[in-house]
């Protein structure tokens, strides 16, 4: 099972996400959360579970208070402390080429999406997954 963690602080994102990977064959489950920071706190908790913590995050940059730029700081130094790999995908509406470099100076950023999320957008990230 792919265990997969939506930050977006647009609940609406998190149905059309959740929406789209329905359509998807493999067996799957959804964490949720609108708020970046309340993410990060929830991988502190859990970085010595394995079961509880996501194989992978779709990031949403253009956040209130804590954006996914917090969130990719935030990450960067806690990510050593986890007990397994987590890959990042960034799911956002910014289309700013400063943003897309910007994302791929984080290791943990395997790519950069522009949403909305389409089938295809899903079939790249999940084959990265299962390869």
């Amino acid at each position: 099972m792919i265990k997969v963690f939506i930050i977006d602080d647009n609940p609406l994102e998190h149905i059309i996400v959740d929406k789209m990977l329905v359509k998807y064959t493999y067996p799957l489950e959804t964490v949720h959360s609108v708020d970046a920071r309340s993410a990060i706190r929830l991988l502190q908790e859990n970085k010595q579970n394995a079961f509880a913590l996501p194989d992978l995050i779709l990031l949403d940059l253009n956040m209130p208070k804590f954006s996914g730029w917090d969130f990719l700081e935030s990450f960067s130094t806690i990510e050593h402390s986890l007990i397994k790999h987590v890959d990042i995908f960034i799911l956002t509406s910014s289309l700013n080429k400063h943003d897309i470099d910007r994302s791929a100076k984080y290791p943990c950023v395997k790519s950069y999406f522009v949403k909305p999320i389409t089938q295809k957008i899903i079939q790249d990230i999940f084959s990265s997954q299962i390869s």
